[in-house]
């Protein structure tokens, strides 16, 4: 911990960084645990769309130098609903991850952050922690002393299981709670299209409805013995014997799902279709990038009250 009398340091520099979307390519929960986190194991990628989380630094005179602070702006599609969602601007995650930062440093930040929410609400594709993380990477871009890794890893997991995962956005094979990384070395860029529907989903509520044996010796989570892949087929192979145990009790919550996933799975193109995290957000894979933006155009142009997004994970 830094001494709390010693002077912050800021840093006069604009930044912007992507929260990329984080996609459950699959999800398996082995059980409950005794302190209610459930354990689980699946493979993990990241969409190159995302959230947007830029700073900039105060101008001259603005505010008085001896009260250097924050202002969190909101914008993007989905800002009016996070803000609604939140019961005060504090409960950002965000705003969280800034106070946890300076907690163990003498660095801060005076001027303007801006979250631009372009991920809907609750649904399934970690906005909330990865724009949790992607703060946090923001703060050790702009420190001059950075954190230590495993510090950061500690201060990730204080916001929540996925958040450390978020950090290094990129393929890998999670387990335990989500906090247990593993990189997915070479990982084949993979193309999708992802759906949305417009209903949140709170992933408690999807945990509860699975209602998951207690956790016992003989169902823990470990981490799979392929390590990576050769290429985008022999993904797809792999996840055709996958599954994502939240898909079921989410469609029983939201049964609008299972129309989704349907609707993607029609698609003449799609290779698989599967629901991401807790939902309610749906992914067809796609053989390329061409593919997976011609079936977006369709599943947009049918179904205009969806979120449809064309995007590439790796």
């Amino acid at each position: 911990m830094s001494d709390p009398l010693h002077e912050k340091k800021y840093r006069q520099q604009s930044v912007a960084l992507l929260a990329r979307a984080k996609i459950n390519l699959s999800l398996c929960i082995a059980g409950k645990r005794s302190d209610g986190y459930h354990e689980l194991s699946g493979l993990v990628a990241f969409a190159d769309f995302g959230d947007r989380l830029s700073f900039e630094p105060f101008g001259t005179g603005e505010p008085p130098a001896e009260t250097p602070d924050v202002q969190f702006e909101l914008a993007g599609p989905f800002a009016a609903e996070l803000a609604t969602a939140s019961q005060c601007a504090d409960d950002n995650l965000v705003l969280t991850a800034l106070h946890l930062y300076e907690q163990h440093t003498d660095f801060s930040l005076s001027g303007r952050l801006c979250l631009t929410k372009n991920l809907p609400i609750a649904s399934g594709i970690g906005g909330g922690s990865s724009d949790a993380a992607t703060a946090l990477n923001l703060l050790q871009e702009m420190n001059d002393d950075p954190l230590a890794p495993q510090t950061l890893r500690q201060i990730a997991l204080q916001l929540g299981a996925d958040v450390p995962m978020c950090l290094m956005p990129a393929a890998q094979w999670v387990s335990s709670i989500g906090e247990t990384c593993q990189p997915v070395p070479d990982f084949p860029a993979l193309a999708c299209v992802l759906v949305n529907p417009h209903v949140n989903v709170p992933t408690g509520a999807i945990f509860n409805q699975l209602n998951a044996p207690v956790l016992s010796a003989d169902n823990k989570t470990k981490m799979p013995d392929l390590t990576s892949f050769t290429n985008a087929k022999s993904v797809l192979d792999w996840l055709t014997t996958q599954r994502n145990d939240l898909q079921a009790p989410a469609i029983a919550t939201a049964p609008i799902i299972a129309d989704v996933l349907k609707a993607i799975s029609q698609d003449k193109n799609c290779v698989l279709a599967r629901m991401s995290g807790s939902g309610a957000t749906c992914f067809g894979l796609y053989g390329n990038e061409a593919e997976a933006g011609e079936a977006a155009r369709r599943m947009a142009a049918g179904y205009p009250e969806w979120w449809v997004v064309a995007a590439k994970l790796s």
